[in-house]
């Protein structure tokens, strides 16, 4: 019997030892994670394509065989440095070709446990008052840091040509954490925003602890976007908060459609809920 996969895995703190072997030239070794999604492309880009194929072991378990090429302590070494950064981050299964939040919302993803650092900072950058006063926008601006910060270290993310802001529910908002952070983004990596080529048409109630089917008729038909923006272009879509991952799925397929060849998520915090999110692939 297939085993329960989690949707989304911070692997420094909820995975244990994921490699095995390795240690002598030409010996084998295995890295096991308990998804495909998002780390098998975020491996093959940080450590080189040319790599045996992800295959299942039989209990929802991926493993990854390395063989050859290298010798065994810098393919080991390689393979270490590859978990001590990804690790550091939330890996989500869905369907985007990667997705990673900076940290839950709360530590270790414990619901009832205290707001991580990223978690506060969120939460301080997006009032319910929608005002962007000075401490609303000296929260955002560390949240660019950490976000500058991760795609320093993330070299599977250096392939984006663009950036792009997940859009608000609601038409009109004076102050929209995910526009804030995609210009200041793209400034700082030399990128074109085009955060303005994907609108709200339609606004949209609150679907919050909703069946994930309700959710997807609430967010269907709200979005549009100016398709030829986007034709060929490798896009970096950032939200704050990532709970059923419904709009970035939604707004990821939209891309795919007018013919981006990927699409990267970058998400502050994933909610520690992890029993919502879009089925994903396979």
């Amino acid at each position: 019997m297939q085993r329960w996969r989690p949707r989304r895995i911070q692997l420094s703190t909820e995975w244990g030892e994921p490699l095995q072997g390795g240690h002598w030239p030409g010996a084998t070794l295995r890295l096991t994670v308990p998804f495909r999604e998002t780390l098998e492309t975020a491996f093959r880009q940080m450590c080189g394509p040319r790599t045996a194929a992800f295959h299942a072991n039989g209990e929802g378990i991926w493993v990854l065989e390395l063989k050859g090429g290298q010798t065994g302590a810098r393919r080991l070494s390689q393979a270490r440095h590859w978990l001590e950064t990804v690790g550091r981050y939330v890996a989500v299964r869905d369907w985007l070709d990667q997705c990673f939040a900076l940290d839950y919302d709360r530590a270790l993803g414990q619901g009832d446990s205290f707001r991580t650092e990223v978690g506060q900072l969120r939460f301080r950058a997006k009032p319910l008052s929608d005002r962007a006063t000075p401490a609303v926008r000296a929260a955002a601006e560390l949240l660019v840091e950490r976000c500058l910060g991760f795609l320093g270290e993330m070299g599977s993310y250096a392939g984006a040509e663009a950036v792009a802001a997940a859009p608000p529910a609601k038409r009109g908002r004076p102050w929209h954490l995910p526009q804030f952070l995609a210009r200041r983004i793209a400034a700082e990596r030399g990128l074109e925003d085009l955060s303005g080529a994907i609108r709200t048409v339609r606004d949209r109630p609150s679907t919050k602890y909703r069946p994930l089917a309700e959710k997807l008729r609430n967010i269907t038909g709200s979005v549009e976007i100016d398709a030829p923006a986007f034709r060929h272009r490798r896009v970096l879509l950032i939200d704050d908060i990532y709970q059923s991952g419904t709009t970035l799925n939604y707004v990821a397929k939209l891309l795919y459609d007018a013919g981006a060849p990927a699409v990267y998520g970058l998400i502050c915090e994933k909610t520690s809920r992890d029993d919502d999110n879009t089925a994903p692939k396979g």
